[in-house]
C-alpha cells in the first residue's frame, strides 16, 4: 500500500488484519457506547497503563524502567487482587 498507492476496500482491510471488524452507520452509535462501557467496566489503573505502553512502543522507546514499574503496579494492586479473586469466584470484578 505504502508502495503502490492501492486503495483497499473495508473487507480486504478487515481480511489483512488493518481493522478488526466493520460496523454499519445505523450500528455504530451502539457499538462505541458498547465498546466504552466495556472499557470502563475494566480496572482503570490497567487501561491507563496500558495506554502508556503502547505510547512507549509507538515511540519506540521500547521496555524502559517505566513500562517495567508499571508492569510491576498492575500485579501489586488492589484491581488486580480483585479480579484474580472474581475470576477465581466465578464472578465479575467489582473494581473501585
Amino acid at each position: 500500500m505504502l508502495f503502490t498507492g492501492d486503495h483497499l476496500s473495508a473487507d480486504q482491510a478487515q481480511r489483512i488484519g488493518l481493522l478488526n471488524e466493520i460496523v454499519g452507520t445505523d450500528d455504530l452509535d451502539a457499538r462505541v457506547r458498547g465498546l466504552a462501557t466495556t472499557i470502563s467496566s475494566r480496572a482503570q489503573n490497567t487501561v491507563r497503563s496500558s495506554k502508556v505502553i503502547i505510547d512507549k512502543i509507538l515511540d519506540n522507546t521500547g521496555e524502559d524502567d517505566t513500562v517495567i514499574g508499571l508492569y510491576a503496579d498492575g500485579y501489586a494492586s488492589d484491581d488486580y487482587a480483585e479480579g484474580v479473586a472474581a475470576f477465581l469466584a466465578k464472578r465479575q470484578p467489582q473494581f473501585e
